[in-house]
């Protein structure tokens, strides 16, 4: 069965990035709004088109509060006082790309470990340019670029890991119920 209760914190999500972009509500981003919105309508966008592989809550779920975390550390101004705060949340991000790509792909952990880390250095440029245009400071040093490709790198590997010792069980469990291996073992 398709999942498509996603919809609704992510509409939440960018009519508050976009109200808040038109001055309409108070929030001021550490940031920039556009860069808020831009990501959030790229995972929805993302979303939609691999919605019929969307089975399972573990393939969403960790992407929503992905979103929901970069909004608040950059509304509440959580990058700028929470120490680690950026590093974190590139781990987890990263983790729960690759959470989704798993349900999508249901492949093997190297596609999805090369498919996150090429997406964790677009999103780097994507900073980048953010920089360029807008004059933020999103980018940040050249060390923070390096921690936060290393903290993908860190997110996507330990994310593989638990996906792939659950995938063992389920195939162990369903050889003992069931006396064969299990279908689909990888992303159930």
């Amino acid at each position: 069965m398709r999942l498509t209760w996603w919809r609704l914190p992510l509409a939440v999500l960018a009519s508050t990035e976009v109200l808040s972009a038109l001055d309409i509500i108070p929030l001021q981003p550490v940031f920039t709004d556009v860069g808020l919105l831009l990501v959030c309508l790229a995972v929805w966008l993302a979303f939609e088109l691999t919605s019929r592989y969307l089975t399972a809550w573990w393939m969403v779920l960790p992407g929503v509060i992905a979103l929901y975390l970069d909004a608040g550390g950059d509304y509440w101004h959580w990058y700028a006082t929470v120490p680690y705060y950026d590093a974190a949340l590139h781990a987890f991000g990263s983790g729960a790309v690759a959470c989704w790509l798993w349900g999508v792909l249901r492949t093997h952990g190297w596609l999805v470990l090369t498919s996150v880390i090429s997406l964790g250095t677009v999103y780097e440029i994507e900073e980048y340019l953010e920089d360029v245009i807008t004059g933020s400071h999103r980018l940040g040093d050249g060390p923070d670029t390096a921690n936060d490709l290393l903290m993908n790198l860190l997110g996507v590997s330990l994310a593989i890991a638990v996906i792939h010792r659950r995938a063992i069980i389920d195939h162990v469990l369903h050889r003992i119920n069931y006396g064969g291996p299990a279908r689909h073992s990888r992303t159930q």
